[in-house]
């Protein structure tokens, strides 16, 4: 292959695939592309499913026989509940998992506050075999980019639990440049609540004698680090650590494709300089522009592949959210399970005779096990998310970071926060409206789907705010293409900066 004509995009997640075969279409014309699954530093698999005819690249390929354990198994007492959490996925032990999950918990702040000494020895026995894994792991990308010599890295996001700034900054040994096309948003507190009661993610006297002050958060009264102490220590120790650990795309990437106004507003509160943030769009809102222009033509093309009639009804996408309560206890203040939830949300919104539901799943679930909830006039997506928003008339979500797709569509959204995250990111956006509580969300979804009057009132105020959350020209695809070439280097541009 001619050199400078390759386009490399990294997979480090499942979700990074379905987000980097959206942008395939948009590359510049004349280069080639090929995944490099980053088998190594995030144990990211192969995608499943319909994954097309597409080069594939193992990043173990390139690295030693020799592979120790992944770097997310970060202390030997951590490697020991990996290996119980396994064995009592048995299906006649799962009575036993929840009890052995308290256990444990208790067994970590025991040895974290009254035997600290022991519990850095367990963790600093194993940093040599974790040092030797990141050398085998950093030997892997210098050879896959020694022998590929890319044009560009492409990347669907930056995080510190994936190790990515390591291949930012190797790619920038060569002088290939990175350009991060994220496919989702959040800030410090999402992390922070998934981890304030996991006992390695306690930040402890001997974590702040080794590490910076920006590995620590504090969170509902929770003073947490972002990664346990030895991943965040090699992290440090090797150059690969984030320059703010806890921001999602905080890296030394040289650019951050942002699809809006509001999106960049939100990056730069995050202290992202302004440098890195490229405004525009995003592929989807090329997306959503079509089904909008052609509403009543994709309206047809839904009821023809779906089996529904939509006539002259209206249309409400929920935007299934995630199972999160293992994880937050709010969430049983209004239901006591997954199931329950899903149920009287479903039965709600399968009342309304004069709307359809289609239930769109969310990307890390199979769509198949949703099937139960599906009623008459309630039906699964086969379409991509964004496909759908086009047709709908009001978007119901949790806490979803799809809710932007929405607002940029004029789409009126009811933001139920199930799980009591209290996350402000649409907060001064009139027409998402919040609730709290099942009962508000009652009221909220029986007022807009009853009242003609108010749903309009409702429309006409998205509308007004949808020009900050994306522009819907159908141009995104000439403005990534130039962004992208204006960091493709020629060889003897790349050789100089390297």
């Amino acid at each position: 292959m001619p050199d400078n004509k390759l386009i490399t995009l990294l997979i480090q997640d499942k979700l990074h695939f379905k987000k980097l075969r959206e942008i395939l279409p948009v590359l510049p014309e004349g280069y080639d592309f090929e995944f490099l699954v980053d088998d190594m530093f995030a144990r990211a698999k192969m995608p499943e499913g319909d994954i097309g005819d597409y080069r594939f690249i193992m990043l173990s390929r390139f690295g030693s026989e020799a592979v120790l354990d992944g770097i997310s198994e970060t202390t030997l007492l951590q490697d020991f509940n990996y290996f119980l959490a396994r064995f009592i996925d048995n299906p006649f032990l799962k009575p036993l998992k929840k009890p052995y999950r308290v256990v444990y918990a208790a067994f970590i702040k025991f040895m974290q506050k009254h035997l600290p000494l022991l519990f850095i020895f367990l963790s600093e026995s194993k940093k040599y075999m974790q040092a030797h894994f990141w050398e085998v792991g950093e030997q892997a990308v210098h050879t896959y980019v020694s022998a590929k010599r890319p044009a560009i890295l492409i990347l669907a996001e930056a995080n510190v639990q994936f190790s990515t700034e390591a291949f930012i900054k190797i790619f920038h040994s060569y002088g290939i440049k990175s350009v991060i096309t994220p496919y989702t948003f959040c800030k410090p507190d999402e992390p922070a609540n998934y981890y304030m009661d996991n006992p390695l993610f306690q930040a402890r006297w001997y974590h702040r004698r080794k590490l910076p002050n920006k590995w620590f958060h504090t969170y509902r009264g929770h003073d947490l680090v972002r990664m346990p102490y030895l991943m965040a220590t090699m992290c440090e120790e090797r150059g690969y650590s984030p320059p703010q650990p806890w921001v999602l795309e905080s890296s030394t990437a040289d650019a951050i494709q942002v699809e809006s106004a509001a999106m960049k507003r939100h990056y730069v509160s995050q202290n992202i300089p302004d440098s890195q943030i490229k405004v525009v769009g995003d592929v989807t809102h090329d997306l959503i522009a079509y089904t909008l222009h052609n509403r009543a033509s994709e309206r047809a093309r839904y009821e023809r592949e779906h089996g529904v009639t939509i006539g002259s009804k209206k249309v409400i996408l929920f935007a299934v959210f995630p199972d999160l309560f293992n994880y937050n206890a709010e969430a049983k203040d209004d239901f006591d399970s997954y199931d329950e939830a899903l149920t009287r949300l479903v039965d709600t919104m399968s009342g309304c005779n004069d709307w359809i539901t289609i239930l769109s799943i969310h990307p890390r679930y199979d769509a198949s096990i949703y099937k139960k909830y599906e009623r008459g006039n309630v039906k699964i997506l086969k379409w991509m998310t964004a496909e759908a928003i086009g047709i709908c008339d009001l978007y119901i979500a949790s806490i979803s970071a799809t809710i932007r797709w929405a607002i940029a569509a004029g789409v009126p959204v009811i933001n139920y926060d199930l799980y009591k995250l209290d996350y402000a990111d649409y907060c001064d956006v009139p027409a998402v409206l919040t609730a709290h509580t099942w009962p508000e969300f009652r009221t909220i979804f029986e007022k807009a789907t009853t009242d003609e009057g108010y749903l309009r009132t409702l429309q006409q105020s998205q509308r007004a705010s949808a020009p900050d959350w994306g522009a819907l020209d159908g141009q995104f695809k000439a403005r990534f293409q130039q962004l992208l070439l204006g960091y493709i280097q020629n060889e003897e541009e790349r050789k100089e900066a390297a």
